[in-house]
């Protein structure tokens, strides 16, 4: 007789990305990226515990941003974010 339990399983990943940004006009930049890192996930099941580390790469496409220091942004992509990312970010010491 197996027991039916809960399933839980986490994932995070530490993952900088480099951005090449080939198009600026005023706030505005098209860009594509490249990044490496390591992904860190757990899970929680009736047979126990698990925990894994491993690489994590993500290519991105094409992406646009909106913004000088504080932006908003959206890319295409493939890899550990996933197809499509969206959000907002912080440029530190920004050429302006």
């Amino acid at each position: 007789h197996e027991y039916a339990g809960t399933y839980s399983y986490h994932n995070y990943a530490l993952l900088p990305i480099v951005r090449f940004a080939w198009v600026r006009r005023g706030i505005v930049q098209l860009y594509s990226g490249l990044g490496f890192g390591l992904a860190f996930s757990h899970s929680d099941s009736p047979k126990g515990r698990d925990y894994n580390v491993d690489s994590s790469f993500d290519f991105t496409f094409i992406g646009i941003s909106v913004g000088r220091d504080l932006f908003g942004y959206f890319d295409i992509s493939g890899g550990s974010r996933g197809v499509i990312s969206f959000g907002i970010g912080y440029r530190f010491l920004n050429k302006k």
